[in-house]
């Protein structure tokens, strides 16, 4: 194999770390080395999205194999979204810490994170684009809308793969985070939901994955699936939910070593034909 080389936190990875990771729809490509230079988030990536499979392969190659580069907010960029429209495919959009009171569109493949600490945006709403579906990364955001913006989740994903790691998402008036169709794609790694006016995550068709993630005192239930929707929870604490822990309604939900307690209603609550497997 190609010895594919990372220089973030001085660390190497192996091309046959990654043929583990994405299976074999994972090639090395010419001139792999160069282009993993170029994108940063290669470590995280193996650890957010395993496996990751053709689609991730085929993401992480379009992203790395462009010009990557970071747009700052406020320092290039006035708003967010200007930041994202003028961003590429795999570049990193930083903010500043603050608050910035805006419903970002993203349809390509960027990672919003801030530059130091953390910082606040309205919603942020993820949807397909022109070519294909992108993937979007958020890191250590806090995702609030508030309860003057009527019927608008924190964070809404149309055909396209979400992933969030260390965020903090409430929507006042609805579910925190929605994927409502069979292409969104949802991963949450350490996320906290909380104090939402319907679930912390709603789900109907779309596949989720949530990981070591807190749901609490959401006026409806931590977990909603629907409508033929997968989804997956490994570590999650579910906790003083108005109805339930997770909800299942023609869907599955797999549990593993998470926690249910003081939910209003019932730990789990399954209707028309859904499923929840638990596994302590």
């Amino acid at each position: 194999f190609v010895k594919l080389r990372l220089l973030e936190a001085g660390r190497e990875v192996s091309a046959e770390r990654w043929r583990n990771v994405l299976g074999d729809d994972f090639r090395p490509a010419p001139r792999t080395s160069a282009w993993l230079r170029r994108f940063g988030h290669t470590e995280a990536a193996i650890r957010w999205i395993q496996p990751g499979g053709a689609k991730f392969a085929q993401w992480f190659q379009r992203a790395s194999l462009t010009q990557r580069r970071t747009r700052r907010v406020p320092e290039d960029y006035a708003t967010v979204q200007m930041a994202v429209w003028a961003a590429n495919a795999g570049d990193r959009v930083l903010v500043a810490p603050g608050t910035y009171n805006e419903a970002v569109e993203v349809t390509k493949d960027v990672i919003i994170e801030p530059s130091s600490g953390r910082a606040t945006i309205q919603s942020v709403e993820v949807s397909y684009g022109v070519r294909d579906e992108p993937t979007v990364f958020l890191v250590n955001l806090d995702v609030y809308c508030p309860a003057f913006i009527r019927d608008r989740p924190a964070c809404k994903v149309e055909g396209a793969r979400l992933v969030m790691v260390d965020c903090h998402v409430r929507s006042a008036s609805v579910s925190g985070v929605v994927a409502e169709d069979d292409w969104a794609q949802l991963r949450l790694i350490r996320c906290l939901l909380h104090d939402c006016g319907e679930s912390g995550v709603f789900v109907r068709g779309a596949k989720c994955a949530l990981d070591d993630c807190r749901f609490l005192r959401n006026k409806a239930s931590g977990l909603s699936a629907h409508g033929r929707a997968e989804a997956s929870a490994r570590g999650c604490h579910f906790l003083d939910n108005k109805e339930n822990g997770v909800h299942a309604s023609n869907a599955t939900v797999t549990l593993r070593h998470c926690v249910a307690n003081g939910n209003e209603r019932r730990s789990t609550f399954v209707q028309h034909g859904g499923r929840v497997d638990v596994d302590k």
